[in-house]
Formats: C-alpha cells, sequence, structure tokens
C-alpha cells in the first residue's frame, strides 16, 4: 500500500485541489509531506523495529495506515489532506521499513536475493498500479476513493499479520543515534520548506537552505564518527552500489515532465514504462548487494 500511495495521489492532484480549494502550496505539500515522513522515519523506524520487534511495528504501521487512509478520503480542506498525508506517511514508514527486515528473516542467506527481487518487484507492481488506478478512479467515482481504496485492504492486512507473523529475530540491544535521525530529519524538512515557499523574501528562502545543507554535512561528519550511526555511509562507497539508483532517478525526472495537460486514465498507463525501468534498476541494486556480499565471504 506504501507504494500505491506513493504514485496513486499524483494522478488525482488537480482534481482534489480543485475540490478543496486549495492553494498550489497546499498542493505540493499533500504529495511531499507523504514523501518526507516516509523518509524521515525510515531509518529511526527500522532501526526501532531491530530494537523492539518488527513484527510489532509492522502490524503497528498497517493500523496507522489503514486510519489514515479514511480521514484522509474524509478531509474537507487542503491543510485537513496535508496534516492526515504527513501522518499517513509515518504509518508508510512503519510498513515499509520493517517489511524489508521481514524478508529477510523469511529468507536463508542462499536464497536472500530471491525474496528482495521479489519484495521490489512487489513494489513497483504497487506503483504501476497506483498511476493506472489513480487515473480510472478519479474519472469514474472521485478522488477520495483513492485514499477510501486502501481501507478494505488494511483491514485485510490487519487481521492477516496478526495471525500469520511471528517475532523471529530477537530485539537487539544497542543505542539510537538520536543525534544522526534529529539532524537527517531536520536537513530534509528545511531544504523542502525552502523549496516549496512562495510570495517569500529571498532572504528567508536562502536561510533555509543553508540551515538545510548544513545540518547535511553535519549529519554526516556525525555519521562518520559514531559507532552506531543511524546511515551506514559506507554502504555509499562500495563499486556500483550508486550506478542504479541514479538511473532511477534520471528515468523519473525524464518521465514526469511529460504529462501536463493531459486526461489521468492517459497519464497513469504513461508511467507503466517508468515503473518496469524502475524495477530493473532495483534488480540491478539487488545484484550489486549479491556481490558485494560474495566479495565480503
Amino acid at each position: 500500500m506504501g507504494s500505491v500511495d506513493s504514485s496513486i495521489v499524483i494522478i488525482a492532484l488537480p482534481t482534489l485541489l480543485h475540490d478543496l480549494n486549495a492553494n498550489l502550496v497546499e498542493g505540493v505539500w499533500v504529495v511531499a509531506g507523504y514523501s518526507l515522513a516516509l523518509t524521515i522515519f525510515l531509518m529511526a523506524l527500522g532501526r526501532m523495529g531491530d530494537m523492539f520487534g518488527r513484527v510489532r511495528l509492522y502490524n503497528l504501521g498497517f493500523i496507522v495506515f489503514t486510519v489514515l487512509s479514511a480521514l484522509c478520503g474524509l478531509s474537507q480542506s487542503g491543510t485537513e489532506l496535508v496534516v492526515f498525508r504527513v501522518a499517513q506517511g509515518i504509518g508508510a514508514a512503519l510498513l515499509i521499513a520493517n517489511s524489508v527486515a521481514l524478508v529477510v528473516d523469511a529468507f536463508p542467506a542462499s536464497e536472500l536475493g530471491l525474496g528482495i527481487g521479489i519484495y521490489f518487484m512487489a513494489w513497483n507492481v504497487g506503483a504501476i498500479a497506483g498511476y493506472t488506478l489513480g487515473g480510472v478512479i478519479v474519472g469514474l467515482i472521485g478522488w477520495r476513493f483513492i485514499f477510501f481504496v486502501n481501507v478494505p485492504i488494511g483491514i485485510f492486512g490487519i487481521m492477516l499479520g496478526h495471525l500469520k507473523l511471528k517475532e523471529s529475530h530477537r530485539a537487539a540491544a544497542g543505542k539510537f543515534d538520536y543525534v544522526g535521525a534529529s539532524l537527517y530529519s531536520s536537513a530534509l524538512t528545511l531544504i523542502l520548506i525552502a523549496l516549496t515557499l512562495e510570495n517569500t523574501a529571498s532572504s528567508l528562502i536562502f536561510a533555509l537552505l543553508f540551515l538545510g545543507f548544513l545540518a547535511m554535512v553535519t549529519f554526516v561528519l556525525v555519521e562518520k564518527r559514531v559507532g552506531e550511526p543511524a546511515l551506514d555511509l559506507s554502504l555509499f562507497q562500495e563499486k556500483g552500489s550508486m550506478r542504479p539508483m541514479t538511473r532511477c532517478l534520471h528515468d523519473f525526472l525524464r518521465k514526469s515532465g511529460s504529462d501536463q495537460g493531459r486526461e489521468p486514465r492517459s497519464i497513469g498507463s504513461n508511467f507503466k514504462p517508468l515503473c518496469s525501468s524502475t524495477t530493473k534498476s532495483w534488480v540491478g541494486i539487488e545484484q550489486e548487494c549479491l556481490q558485494l556480499q560474495d566479495s565480503r565471504n
């Protein structure tokens, strides 16, 4: 559901902004607020899953995501929708951070590449469904149902998770990197706020950008020195680790600017090649990880 909701709202954005009499900044934050909350909390909640139980947080994520999906669909203003979307992003972070860890727990080391490949294939199928279903749902029954469709799926997931998932990972002792997590969150938030401001003095925008980049530089310096970092920066130094991710970014930027003025259903179909390309990129990342694992062994 996390991948579906990261894409489905983009197609519905013009329609929901019109119906809610929302402005452009609120429209930006309907999309960016969800992604920001997801990105900020992903690392922290992954670490908390290691410490307090992955299944517990995963099931909590289903509850949070389902409740907030219903509230998003019931929103009566742009401000309400932005607030609910940010909270929904936290639920998505609970799901995504711990779902990968559950895949790692479920597959033996010899089949881990297969498990991760299946997971990211399912993620991109969800993204394809989001773009396509978003256009169809908005065109036929209205934008509120792009959120309501998550409710029955979420209820099923909650029941299935409580019945079938068992904690197989022993809680890990250790310290949580509060400083690193705070710096990372602050940096992304300040930069995104600066990029979405309008009719504001440029000095404020530059100040926010400066503080954001300063926080990011400080984050990198801190992570290099702490014993248990929130993000292991050495992963980015491995040969070939950046190539598939760079291709993902290139494909998204190339495709996302080519759909202005088109009908929602046709836009959704136009994103299918992008999702296919992204799937190939994630397969490339998985292959690089396997090669890295073999080299270290």
